[in-house]
């Protein structure tokens, strides 16, 4: 019941709680794509922050039993489909992924690292490096 009732009560009463408050909703989990369709209806702005490919995600999903992957990439899709016409923007990462939208709602902003900022990096070679680990993304 926890991811149920998560997307399904608590992202309702979240989103209730936004009404009169803000004007502006932007969010990038898709499973909040219903929430946010409520939010828009009660006219709060809305703009789908897009940085995964949802519908191809879930077709390869381990956890998710082989006979509902296909289904729920249908639905996805759909979903995502009606959020792209509903909602006032939406921000992709990648040119893709930005042409399952309408041109006129979506802007890709490509925001990876650029490889030519490592190269001439100073220091001792990796293999000489303390093991640590930094992820920013």
């Amino acid at each position: 019941a926890g991811r149920r009732e998560r997307i399904l009560v608590k992202t309702l009463e979240g989103v209730r709680r936004l009404i009169g408050k803000f004007d502006l909703l932007h969010f990038h989990d898709s499973e909040l794509i219903p929430a946010a369709l409520w939010a828009k209806a009660r006219g709060i702005k809305v703009v789908y922050d897009v940085h995964e490919d949802l519908p191809r995600d879930l077709r390869i999903k381990e956890w998710i039993p082989s006979t509902l992957r296909l289904p729920l990439s249908w639905s996805a899709s759909a979903a995502e489909k009606i959020a792209g016409r509903a909602f006032d923007g939406v921000v992709t990462a990648t040119p893709t992924i930005a042409l399952r939208f309408p041109v006129s709602k979506t802007i890709c902003i490509r925001n990876f690292p650029d490889a030519a900022e490592f190269q001439n990096v100073a220091g001792k070679p990796y293999h000489m490096r303390p093991e640590k680990f930094a992820y920013i993304g």
